[in-house]
């Protein structure tokens, strides 16, 4: 009988923990991310219906500010395989012939498991893109992402973009 009484026990204690257990392993757990970096803002200081006037020396193009989107991951499933802090800020700018999309991607402070990335698209044609980190936190320390075909200055935004081999710049008001 007292043997009876201790295999029941061991099987209740053995039940209990395996019920805890697949609690525990079915549980989810999340990952806080970092608070959304205010430094995109200043890298796309537009807002939505904002115009903004390009020059290439002889005429005006004309933008609107169609769609300007920040995104942030607040947490993350820590079972998730590609569970990342991803922040992102997106803008599409619009005029009777072109469309241009910015993407800034992971420029912050985050610890993003994709890394940094800058996207311009225009009129889904010409795409240039920016993902060495080294090259943007270098350019990012002087306040100006640059290459060939595009220059985005903090606190102005885009101030030049290469259009149909023609290079327009930001016209100051």
């Amino acid at each position: 009988m007292k043997r009876n009484t201790i295999i029941s026990i061991i099987l209740f204690v053995l039940f209990f923990i395996f019920i805890n257990c697949l609690y525990y392993c079915n549980k989810k757990h999340y990952i806080k991310c970092d608070s959304y970096s205010q430094e995109y803002f200043d890298w796309l200081p537009y807002k939505k219906g904002d115009k903004i006037i390009f020059s290439d020396d002889t005429i005006n193009k004309v933008f609107i500010v169609n769609d300007y989107t920040p995104d942030h991951t607040d947490q993350y499933e820590d079972k998730v395989k590609c569970g990342c802090c991803e922040d992102d800020i997106s803008s599409i700018l619009l005029n009777d012939s072109d469309t241009l999309t910015i993407i800034l991607g992971n420029i912050g402070p985050n610890k993003s498991c994709k890394g940094p990335v800058i996207f311009i698209d225009i009129n889904n044609k010409q795409t240039f893109i920016i993902n060495k980190k080294e090259d943007l936190i270098s350019m990012q320390k002087k306040n100006e992402i640059e290459s060939n075909d595009f220059k985005i200055v903090k606190k102005k935004g885009l101030v030049k973009i290469k259009l149909r081999n023609k290079v327009w710049r930001l016209k100051e008001s």
